[in-house]
């Protein structure tokens, strides 16, 4: 009978043992559960963040879109006047030379010249027109 006590008592004290462990791992699992949940809401939070900055990049790009669209159209425009421009300096450099080849007076900037007032060489009158081009 002394033995069967024994084998009682050491299994009392094993349960004892095994519950407290039980009761440990419950514990752990409660903290790991909390944990998990937190962690959940940080990432449903981070998924909310992200589609927010998704939703202002697109917004972004597509203002960035617009404002290269825009840029190109300028550049269009500013390389168009550029070459209009440089069309009528080659004309009237054109002119200018075959002026100066057949012996045409040119008249000013406004108006023509005065009779008693002529350029004394055609070098004069090169710079005058090519201060003219430095003016535009």
């Amino acid at each position: 009978y002394g033995d069967a006590k024994e084998k009682l008592e050491e299994y009392q004290n094993k349960l004892k043992n095994l519950r407290k462990q039980y009761k440990d791992i419950q514990k752990e699992s409660e903290q790991d559960k909390k944990e998990l949940q937190s962690l959940n809401k940080q990432q449903e939070q981070s998924r909310d963040t992200s589609t927010t900055k998704g939703g202002e990049m697109k917004s972004l790009k597509s203002q960035l879109d617009a404002i290269q669209k825009a840029t190109n159209a300028h550049m269009q425009q500013l390389t168009a006047a550029e070459n209009q421009q440089e069309q009528v300096r080659s004309r009237r450099f054109g002119l200018y030379r075959t002026c100066l080849r057949e012996d045409i007076k040119i008249p000013l900037y406004e108006g023509s010249l005065p009779e008693d007032v002529e350029p004394e060489t055609p070098s004069e009158l090169s710079r005058f027109l090519l201060s003219q081009d430095a003016i535009e």
